[in-house]
């Protein structure tokens, strides 16, 4: 309300209480006011009426210059405050705009050659909130400056109840670049992404990467870290789902499901989409919905503030627990870091001499990062408590899913149409030749019929899931295309007589697609965790190896990792030499809570 009409209201308030016997002093005290001024409200209204409580003052002053502005010109005047920061720069071009008022254009040009400061009914015009001009730069923008509500330790199911989100529930994933580089090796004439290693590659057979892929619980616990060494610096659709295999095997799958932003992580290949030759028609052959595991897409990092708030964190960890060249968090923040990733990249030096780890060691030292993380006394509204405490009493009383072995096929990146031969389905990939048995098949499919196989490169020895791609007219009753027909186990050649005669295949000229990868868990206080490292050198070759537990055992963590956990050399004679030169942490480097990490083994006196 207005102040003449707060008195108004005053007035009629008291002559109600002056009927009724009400006193001055009484009144006043009731209403809020000092007795005074209410005696002097009260003596103009009788004299003069309502029109004795306006203000004598109210047309007094020199009109203010930007009441000459129409809307036109005041949005004019806002539009180009949108676009600069300095409000002198936007009144300067106002001022020659032809929808400034003459008078306006006097005081502006006025204020600008004499330097005085402009009036502040002008400034008043010419303000814009923060809002406005993140929206003007386009939507990506304005969705960070809007208003969210506070989220809470629950989700809103589709019957509109509420139910309580624990550890294991969801999982969030996302990719991170390494402010401290790492280094790994490449096979001969692999070409780095715009040529920018190309010396590197050439002298040392090396290469400089930074990509990570890093999965946390929802409820704050860090699960996992993979390092991904390719010469282009950047991940594939293929990296996200060993990525996600490796995980399921080793803690089973999320109750709930995953929260992953958009991009390579909505490809195809992650969804369980494939085309159809025949009518190009999509189908689905396996996704990881139709395994229970549902699938949120985010369109910002304020979606999955936990893991991105989560990064800030590790980042600043990182910093204190790896020695290494850091970068910082900006390009050129940190000098040292930037001129040895320069004289990396330009051959002068190898990277480990300028003091870089290797991507095996910094894969380690991520662990540890997490680990620490892990064990960290978390106040939010989310992440309350020590996530490793809070993850072992949910799974302890609600044990995660196990992946099973038909599942695995879900995480198979491979996908192409063949047709069928007498047996067996014979693949080239990156020029080697690989054979699958297919007399598993179910009656009806021989030779001739076409097929999907679906399989990991880098590990045949997980099998091929094979599909019916036959239309729907031509397909033995009771299979639709897109069907999935059964596995076919990896074939090994036999020799014809001895040894000496065994298959020597050619080789073919191919592209190089040689990558390396580090992957690491962190299991209980960095306890029972596991590590992988696999090297692929564009051949067909692919060296593995794998730390942690022993699968022999019939634990569920042993039973998983039959799945997936060979650890073969397969394409030519000689194997890939893995790196070998995993750097030990100290004992206590760090400085975990011993006494935290007594208590969860039962062993606190």
């Amino acid at each position: 309300m207005s102040k003449f009409e707060d008195k108004l209201s005053l007035v009629m308030s008291a002559e109600k209480a002056f009927a009724g016997g009400a006193s001055l002093a009484a009144v006043a005290e009731a209403l809020g006011v000092p007795a005074s001024s209410l005696s002097r409200y009260m003596k103009a209204y009788r004299e003069q009426g309502p029109s004795g409580l306006r203000s004598k003052r109210n047309n007094c002053g020199r009109k203010a210059i930007a009441r000459s502005l129409s809307g036109e010109a005041a949005e004019a005047l806002q539009a180009l405050c949108k676009r600069v920061d300095c409000k002198a720069d936007a009144l300067k071009f106002f001022s020659q705009d032809k929808r400034c008022p003459a008078d306006v254009r006097e005081v502006i040009q006025r204020c600008l050659a004499t330097r005085k400061p402009f009036p502040p009914s002008l400034l008043r015009a010419a303000r814009v909130t923060f809002e406005d001009v993140e929206n003007r730069k386009g939507k990506k923008h304005g969705q960070y400056v809007m208003p969210v509500r506070f989220r809470d330790a629950f989700e809103l199911m589709p019957d509109g109840t509420e139910r309580r989100i624990e550890a294991g529930d969801w999982w969030e994933l996302d990719d991170m670049s390494s402010n401290q580089p790492f280094w790994f090796e490449c096979a001969p004439g692999t070409v780095s992404r715009n040529n920018s290693g190309d010396r590197l590659l050439e002298k040392f057979g090396c290469a400089i990467g930074r990509q990570g892929l890093y999965a946390k619980d929802v409820r704050g616990k860090w699960l996992g870290v993979e390092l991904i060494g390719r010469p282009r610096d950047a991940y594939t659709a293929e990296d996200i789902l060993r990525f996600l295999r490796r995980l399921m095997l080793e803690y089973g799958k999320p109750r709930r499901g995953l929260r992953i932003e958009r991009g390579v992580w909505r490809s195809r290949a992650v969804a369980g989409h494939i085309v159809m030759n025949d009518r190009e028609e999509e189908k689905i052959i396996l996704g990881l919905k139709e395994m229970g595991i549902e699938l949120v897409y985010c369109w910002s990092s304020r979606q999955k503030g936990g893991i991105e708030g989560g990064f800030h964190h590790l980042q600043t960890d990182a910093s204190l627990m790896i020695d290494s060249p850091e970068l910082g968090r900006s390009r050129g923040e940190d000098e040292a870091g930037t001129k040895a990733l320069l004289r990396a990249k330009a051959g002068t030096k190898h990277p480990k001499e300028l003091g870089f780890l290797h991507i095996n060691e910094l894969a380690e030292e991520w662990k540890r990062v997490l680990v620490a993380r892990n064990m960290d006394m978390h106040t939010g509204r989310i992440a309350y408590g020590v996530p490793d405490v809070e993850w072992m009493k949910s799974v302890t009383a609600d044990p995660l899913p196990l992946l099973e072995r038909d599942e695995v096929r879900a995480f198979l990146p491979w996908k192409e149409e063949r047709v069928l031969q007498l047996g067996f389905i014979k693949l080239t990939i990156d020029g080697d030749e690989w054979l699958f048995d297919t007399t598993e098949l179910p009656r009806g499919f021989g030779q001739g019929d076409r097929v999907i196989v679906a399989l990991d490169p880098t590990d045949p020895a997980l099998g091929a899931a094979i599909y019916n791609a036959n239309s729907s007219k031509n397909s033995p009753m009771g299979y639709n295309a897109g069907a999935f027909l059964g596995w076919a186990e990896l074939q090994d050649l036999t020799p014809q007589f001895g040894a000496q005669y065994m298959d020597r295949r050619p080789r073919r000229n191919v592209k190089f697609k040689s990558f390396m990868a580090a992957y690491a868990s962190t299991g209980i206080m960095g306890m029972d965790s596991r590590g992988a490292q696999e090297v692929r050198d564009g051949k067909g070759n692919v060296g593995k190896t794998e730390t942690g537990p022993s699968t022999s055992s019939g634990s569920s963590r042993g039973q998983r990792s039959e799945v997936g956990g060979q650890d073969s050399f397969r394409g030519t004679e000689e194997e890939i030499p893995a790196y070998s030169g995993v750097r030990k942490p100290a004992a206590k480097r760090g400085g975990f809570a011993d006494p935290l990490m007594a208590m969860i083994l039962g062993e606190d006196d």
